[in-house]
């Protein structure tokens, strides 16, 4: 009964942790992941893997008929889930998006 009683708040804490973790992107606005492409030190293959604690900026650039949001400009850090979100950012447009930390630190990248 005890094992019965430990299994059930085990999968009950698992749940409550994971309804805590899962977010939707903002909406408007959108989510930007950050991520680097990096060789398996054990498959020796090339893997796509988060990027975590990068600061990020972005710029708008054009917006794009039916856009929402009312930000032109956002910055943040990835942090450990490796993303940013631009909460009340313009979307659909296209934005240039400057790492300003990481791995390729002052790097712009456009992105529609």
């Amino acid at each position: 009964m005890i094992v019965k009683r430990t299994l059930l708040f085990a999968m009950a804490l698992v749940f409550v942790v994971m309804s805590f973790g899962c977010n939707d992107p903002p909406d408007p606005g959108f989510r930007v992941s950050t991520y680097i492409t990096r060789v398996n030190p054990i498959s020796g293959l090339p893997e796509t893997v988060g990027h975590q604690h990068v600061d990020v900026i972005g710029d708008l650039v054009v917006r794009y008929p039916g856009w929402r949001g009312t930000r032109n400009f956002f910055s943040g850090n990835s942090g450990s889930n490796a993303y940013v979100d631009a909460d009340d950012a313009i979307a659909p447009a296209t934005w240039d998006l400057t790492e300003l930390s990481g791995r390729v630190r002052g790097k712009q990248f456009r992105k529609t």
